[in-house]
């Protein structure tokens, strides 16, 4: 069983990963420069994927709408994987894709369901009650 400071660590990176996924490409890119990736979106795709996969099973800790919100993120990604659409993971692709915008709409619609003052996770649909 994990302590609660360890959830509320990987609520706070999945709230980070959101953050980063709803940025302006620009931003995306000077992140991505900065890590030492280079020209490989999908290092901010696989920081979601590894919360991701971490938090839905811990579904109580959000609400019905925030999972509902985070699944779109993730099933957005999804569609993006593959190696017949490998070309989605570049810079340029960060800049001008259709479906790099969609995933930042879709990141942008999870983080306003996260209650203000709250990276930690407190509120956040306890027991997966449609509050926060």
């Amino acid at each position: 069983m994990n302590k609660p400071e360890d959830i509320n660590r990987w609520v706070a990176s999945m709230r980070s990963d959101l953050q980063m996924l709803a940025s302006p490409a620009t931003r995306q890119v000077e992140y991505l420069i900065m890590i030492g990736v280079g020209d490989c979106a999908d290092e901010m795709a696989l920081n979601f994927d590894d919360d991701f996969k971490f938090l839905i099973c811990r579904a109580a800790r959000f609400s019905k709408k925030q999972i509902q919100a985070i699944q779109a993120v993730d099933a957005q990604l999804s569609k993006m994987s593959g190696e017949k659409r490998a070309h989605l993971w570049s810079f340029d692709a960060l800049r001008s894709s259709a479906e790099w915008a969609q995933v930042r709409i879709l990141a942008a619609l999870a983080l306003n369901l996260w209650p203000e003052g709250s990276p930690q996770g407190e509120n956040i649909g306890e027991n997966g009650s449609e509050d926060g």
